[in-house]
């Protein structure tokens, strides 16, 4: 009973605090929002949807999954299994959340086992490569070399994680897959009942539902870091450790 008041306590504390603090920095909270808002309206969106929907297209399309085919070896380098393919060519071409959300579908329909699908997301759920050169290398650098350059780190960093985790750990027994191949999977999704309109109708309105994942978290994370800053001021005013620390949050975050 005491437990259960106390967490009580906590919760109205932190609403109490959370309140306080919106209402005592508004002026920051309103800066904070507007250029996030910006950032995402004139350079993120740009960037971003046009190859979400490419993805969304290729994905719903099924040609990704004719593609992976003719490369199961990639999966081979990681020992996995060749459903393996399909998650590490989308989390490398494409990005997030192309890549985890194949693993889901995969799993889920007993394609993967669940230390393969741990593996995969360790590294398949990387940024998107137009991302990097476009929104950060260019729109926010204006810089396609420190873009190019991000995007190099980005994916060898992904690689070794990924060498070493799947070479680490071990494996269970693939006796229950129910599938064995990548055609399994496409065929379940009833690709050939959807018509072209719908196709594309569907694949708009995931595009802009995860873009407004990306500008939610945006909003989120760039304002807790504003308002870290207002009380980070307080105690220094070295500019390389500001940036440092309220970078951390967002990596669409401007001087």
């Amino acid at each position: 009973m005491k437990i259960i008041k106390l967490n009580k306590s906590i919760y109205i504390f932190l609403f109490i605090f959370l309140l306080t603090i919106l209402l005592s920095l508004c002026a920051t909270n309103f800066s904070s929002v507007k250029t996030t808002t910006e950032l995402f309206i004139y350079s993120v969106f740009p960037s971003l949807f046009p190859f979400i929907l490419f993805t969304e297209l290729v994905l719903k399309s099924g040609l990704i999954y004719d593609i992976s085919k003719y490369l199961n070896f990639i999966s081979k380098i990681f020992k996995l299994s060749n459903n393996s393919s399909i998650p590490i060519i989308l989390g490398f071409l494409c990005g997030f959340p192309a890549g985890s959300k194949v693993v889901d579908n995969l799993y889920s329909k007993g394609m993967l086992t669940k230390t393969e699908a741990n593996v995969l997301i360790s590294f398949v759920n990387n940024c998107s490569p137009i991302f990097i050169l476009t929104t950060v290398g260019i729109s926010m650098y204006n810089n396609i070399s420190i873009g190019t350059l991000l995007l190099i780190s980005h994916i060898l960093a992904s690689i070794i994680i990924g060498f070493i985790y799947s070479h680490t750990i071990i494996h269970e027994k693939k006796d229950f897959l129910k599938y064995n191949s990548v055609n399994s999977y496409q065929n379940g999704e009833n690709l050939q009942n959807i018509s072209k309109f719908e196709l594309l109708q569907k694949s708009i309105l995931n595009s802009f539902t995860t873009l407004s994942f990306i500008f939610g978290f945006m909003i989120i994370f760039n304002l807790f870091a504003d308002i870290l800053l207002v009380f980070i001021k307080n105690f220094t005013s070295n500019i390389y450790i500001l940036n440092i620390l309220t970078g951390i949050f967002e990596v669409t975050r401007r001087s």
